[in-house]
């Protein structure tokens, strides 16, 4: 294209004048130009006339502003897939997007603003809000100690620290700095009425029990037994070993019943270590009922098939085990950590043992507890609820 400034009929007169036999050098001191640029004009419209010249720059220009025209078109079709993958529906996180695709793209922000169909004064907001450096650093630091606590979990044990906050200022917090868990999606199943299990109306009245298999770094296998209290939801026991039979899980239930008293009943699965005839043995001594769920409805056992979850997401799927000492010295602080402290979401975030704390305070000695088959008072009759 001719150089902006030199109409039609200059380049035209340039041409004719060296056709006409004047140097060439002459011709461009004249017109002020160089001798490449009047080789290039010879080159592209030597043997046209005067129409012919404006209509040929004329398409030239038009030609390469819908050029310009369809690259900011594509760039802009490039941009909005970028945005809309990057989905944003509040004001901030708008704003962070306009700004990172002014960065990325070096894009104006009233171009940014009209892509976006973002105000411009969005755009050039600043926040005044306190950015509480401090309250997010021990928000990290938790969560770095209690790699799968929640923000809900987080936000209860900032309170019992003396923190003034709510979940939904720490939601916030949390999500900003990425500490979001991941979460396996849990696929929907079908509804069906069932005939609802008996509740526990006291502590120590019906516990629940179950496996739990892990390996230890050098691959080989252990097997954790879990007992669960149904209405403190403390965790009873932990114990872990190569191998669990009937007889082991009997020595370690007398051991604890020792310590605390027999429950009412005991809610199991199916498995060949509940259904031995050591265990059956026991529970006849002790005069415990074994409530077997139906083979394949693990819900039936609801309170211990959570328990487990918890216990594997947050300390099996956690910890390296080195040997068995390893795996029990863990597995007892974690459990000390779950039943002090540890916030329970069905028991207004308190920890499962200051429930239960709480619970004997506010209950009144009741009748005369009725004696178990053994001749010894039946643990946990002694207590009844205020009314």
């Amino acid at each position: 294209m001719a150089k902006k400034g030199h109409s039609e009929e200059q380049i035209l007169r340039a041409l004719r004048q060296a056709e006409g036999g004047t140097r060439v050098a002459d011709i461009c001191r004249e017109h002020g130009i160089s001798e490449a640029t009047y080789y290039i004009w010879k080159k592209k419209y030597s043997g046209l006339g005067l129409s012919e010249l404006r209509e040929l720059r004329q398409l030239r220009e038009e030609n390469s502003k819908l050029k310009h025209l369809v690259a900011d078109l594509s760039l802009d079709r490039h941009i909005l897939q970028e945005i809309v993958q990057n989905k944003a529906v509040r004001p901030r996180h708008r704003r962070e997007l306009g700004r990172w695709t002014q960065a990325v793209f070096a894009l104006s922000t009233r171009r940014v603003s009209g892509l976006m169909m973002l105000n411009r004064a969005t755009m050039n907001y600043q926040s005044r809000r306190d950015p509480q450096h401090a309250l997010r650093t021990r928000m990290r630091e938790l969560a770095a100690s209690r790699v799968r606590f929640g923000y809900r979990r987080l936000t209860v044990m900032l309170r019992r620290e003396g923190w003034k906050v709510n979940a939904k200022r720490i939601y916030r917090l949390y999500t900003e700095d990425g500490l979001a868990v991941r979460t396996k999606v849990r696929k929907k199943i079908a509804r069906r009425a069932r005939v609802p299990a008996l509740r526990a109306t006291r502590p120590n009245e019906r516990w629940s029990m179950d496996f739990v298999a892990a390996r230890l770094i050098d691959g080989r296998w252990f097997r954790v037994l879990t007992v669960v209290d149904q209405f403190t939801r403390e965790c009873v026991l932990l114990l872990a070993d190569s191998s669990l039979t009937g007889q082991k899980v009997a020595s370690a239930l007398s051991q604890v019943i020792a310590e605390r008293g027999a429950p009412m009943s005991i809610t199991v699965d199916n498995g060949i270590e509940f259904a031995s005839k050591a265990m059956d043995a026991w529970a006849y001594q002790y005069g415990v009922q074994l409530n077997f769920i139906r083979p394949g409805r693990p819900v039936e056992n609801g309170y211990i098939e959570s328990f487990n979850g918890r216990l594997r997401d947050e300390c099996l799927n956690v910890e390296v085990f080195f040997a068995l000492i390893d795996v029990r010295d863990k597995l007892e602080r974690w459990r000390r950590d779950y039943n002090q402290v540890r916030p329970h979401g069905a028991l207004s975030d308190s920890a499962p043992a200051v429930f239960a704390a709480q619970w004997t305070d506010t209950a009144v000695p009741g009748p005369e507890p009725v004696p178990d088959r053994t001749g010894k008072p039946a643990a946990g009759n002694s207590l009844e609820i205020l009314t």
